[in-house]
């Protein structure tokens, strides 16, 4: 009878969980993801899963991005997956970006056009964690942020990258230490996802949670926010 009146006092405690959607590739695709490239659409990304990761492939400088997300509704969430750079592509862009990262509070009109705030390990020489904030206006991109931090990312190394967005609050974690934070309030709601640009690179295990983010996984948003407690999954695959 104790045991039973302690948890019921837990579970009136405990607050409303957020939502969870995550996506391992063990199913072997991407389904539900949404393409979106930036700049030259001539160069088409290639995308795969393979022996349960997905890779990613772009030339372009521009970014290319995997979201998901309700690009109105959601606001604060936290990213989080494993990445690991396996090929710096040599273009012209070589030896000045070859990066593979996150993106939040991404919103665009069409597939070549997009605002969003980025946050990329950039393994050109020497590597950092690179950050950005654009908008568009009048068809053009704006840069309101543009900022590189030194951090020695190596090759074909698995990093494990979070970012938690709240309000107007930026965080990002490498291997869960806080690399860099800012503030920016250009962009109120946005999808939420992955980019890759002018490189080869692997992504794994990836979690997306918050109050406005279904309970559900990669086969669809079958879940409206809040309805109930998050499902528990299946353990993600071991650790890299």
């Amino acid at each position: 009878m104790k045991t039973i009146v302690v948890l019921c006092a837990l579970l009136i405690s405990l607050p409303a969980l957020a939502g969870t959607f995550r996506d391992n590739f063990d199913d072997g695709n991407f389904e539900g993801w949404m393409e979106t490239f930036g700049g030259n659409p001539n160069i088409e990304p290639d995308w795969k899963v393979q022996n349960g990761a997905l890779i990613g492939r772009r030339d372009s400088g521009w970014c290319v991005h995997l979201t998901i997300g309700d690009a109105d509704r959601w606001r604060d969430y936290t990213i989080e997956c494993d990445v690991r750079v396996t090929e710096r592509i040599q273009n012209e862009w070589g030896g000045i970006l070859h990066y593979a990262g996150v993106v939040g509070r991404f919103r665009h009109e069409n597939r070549l056009t997009h605002d969003g705030i980025w946050v990329s390990l950039n393994l050109k020489v020497p590597p950092t964690v690179w950050e950005g904030v654009i908008v568009t206006q009048n068809n053009l991109w704006v840069w309101l942020r543009d900022v590189e931090t030194p951090f020695n990312a190596q090759l074909n190394t698995w990093y494990h990258l979070k970012s938690v967005i709240k309000v107007d609050a930026f965080k990002f974690y490498v291997d869960d230490a806080l690399v860099t934070s800012f503030n920016s309030g250009a962009i109120p709601t946005g999808q939420v996802g992955i980019c890759i640009g002018v490189c080869t690179a692997e992504f794994d295990n990836i979690v997306i949670t918050g109050d406005d983010v279904p309970d559900t996984g990669p086969n669809g948003f079958s879940v409206k926010p809040k309805d109930k407690l998050p499902i528990v999954w299946a353990k993600l695959k071991d650790a890299r």
